[in-house]
């Protein structure tokens, strides 16, 4: 194998893939990259346990590709991308001297690693999926920033450390819960069929981090029983899924309520901030609504206590008093797409608040509280 590239464009397809590899893999040759040279294209393979990745790349004037002998081997991909990344100049040559060591060159000097055969590398099933969907680059930004911080983190339920999406009727709900709070978006997509599937979180910040934030880019994906795939560009992105039940959602967002409150949200969010620097194993924060006042109080023993009142927002219904975890308060909050002002809805202080935003019903937002209110 050898081959000639734009250093920069190569490096950038490297750490693309990477973000699929293990280091602590038990099967050696998945802690590496595979590198394929092909007559026409370079392939890049990363894989790990329940993600892989594969881009590839052709020449061009941006690429700077010229493959002189096809061939491939697998190479450490740590060791890969800190000598890309250290090297000058905007050219480098990437050659096998024999089937387990690449000699990597340029005007800087010439640097040998030791590999594996390429021929050695675990067979990655990439078949495409059956069920078809389009989402937007920005799309799939609104899912991380909206849902993903109410996936479980330690939950030994698996299904509940991804983002749930289900099409019914025509309409897609993605939600993500750790049966503490729990986030909800609904797309209108008008998919033809219907399915179901659980995305692992990490599957879902690898698609988003080779988007740009706001590109309205129709991104194919294809869901099947066990995998899911992202196809970006020339980059594929196949995740295992969750298997296993999610949890019906839906009676779990409150529906009945006796107490409104509209407020600007970054006021509350500044309160809750400050009212969490008291936590201890658990940021308790008291929130209580006269109709006149929203007090959010904290408590701490071995630091103090604080004490904040808000008088701008809009109140209708009964009085409430809540004990809530500021902290999940918080990211809620501050993951709800409102700028003007955000509504909570509440029952009473056993139940859970709803937080949506007054122009846009697409998303809601629900926290359940830690105990009753007095």
């Amino acid at each position: 194998m050898e081959f000639h590239a734009n250093r920069t464009a190569l490096l950038e397809k490297f750490n693309t893939v990477a973000g699929a590899i293990s280091p602590n893999s038990p099967v050696a040759e998945l802690s590496g990259i595979l590198l394929e040279a092909f007559d026409d294209h370079l392939q890049i393979t990363g894989s790990g346990t329940d993600l892989s990745i594969q881009t590839l790349m052709y020449p061009g004037e941006l690429t700077g590709l010229n493959i002189q002998e096809p061939g491939s081997i697998i190479l450490d991909s740590r060791l890969l991308i800190e000598l890309l990344r250290k090297l000058d100049g905007d050219s480098v040559k990437i050659e096998t001297m024999d089937h387990s060591m690449a000699r990597i060159s340029n005007d800087g000097g010439d640097f040998t690693l030791l590999g594996k055969p390429g021929n050695t590398y675990p067979d990655i099933d990439l078949t495409r999926p059956d069920t078809h969907i389009i989402l937007t680059g920005k799309q799939i930004h609104e899912m991380v920033s909206e849902l993903s911080y109410a996936c479980a983190e330690k939950e030994t339920r698996l299904v509940l450390k991804g983002v749930h999406m289900r099409c019914r009727d025509g309409i897609v709900q993605c939600v993500a819960t750790d049966s503490y709070r729990l986030a909800m978006k609904t797309l209108d997509l008008n998919p033809e069929e219907e399915f179901k599937v659980t995305i692992p979180k990490r599957s879902l910040l690898e698609a988003a981090k080779n988007l740009p934030e706001n590109t309205e880019e129709p991104i194919d994906i294809y869901i099947g029983r066990k995998t899911i795939q992202f196809v970006i560009d020339k980059t594929l992105i196949q995740s295992q899924v969750y298997e296993g039940t999610f949890p019906e959602v839906q009676r779990s967002i409150p529906a009945q309520f006796t107490t409104r409150i509209e407020i600007e949200p970054h006021g509350l969010i500044k309160m809750l901030d400050r009212a969490c620097l008291y936590k201890e194993d658990k940021p308790v924060c008291s929130i209580t609504c006269d109709g006149k006042e929203l007090r959010i109080t904290a408590k701490n023993d071995t630091i103090g206590n604080s004490e904040q009142s808000f008088y701008d927002f809009t109140f209708e219904g009964q009085p409430i008093s809540m004990i809530i975890n500021g902290v999940f308060m918080l990211q809620a909050l501050k993951a709800i797409p409102a700028e003007k002002t955000v509504v909570m809805e509440f029952k009473d202080g056993f139940s859970p608040v709803k937080i949506t935003n007054p122009e846009d019903d697409s998303v809601v937002m629900v926290v359940v509280p830690l105990r009753a209110g007095a």
